[in-house]
């Protein structure tokens, strides 16, 4: 009842799965192991979907969009990004034989 009114759907297990989320994962439970004042549950993924869209995460106590994927283009023809303040080490001198 506490869905009611809200568009989901059931898929593997018959656990509600929202609508138009980002990503979801049903599970069938495997084992539950206490600790401390949590219950660490672990599952066994029966099935998985997901639509468009951008993720948004919780870190640093905000909440934070992730960074777009950046095209070799973009970055002037390079494969890879540059490290900033990544300097390169001194050249090795050779001793005379």
């Amino acid at each position: 009842k506490r869905l009611e009114g809200m568009a989901h759907i059931r898929v593997a297990t018959g656990a509600p799965i929202l609508e138009d989320c980002l990503v979801w994962l049903d599970c069938a439970l495997v084992e539950a192991y206490e600790g401390g004042d949590h219950t660490i549950f672990v599952g066994r993924v029966e099935a998985s979907g997901g639509g468009e869209g951008r993720p948004l995460l919780w870190f640093g106590s905000d909440y934070r969009l992730l960074a777009g994927r950046t095209t070799a283009a973009a970055r002037g023809g390079r494969s890879r990004p540059r490290r900033a303040g990544r300097k390169r080490a001194p050249a090795r001198r050779r001793r005379p034989a």
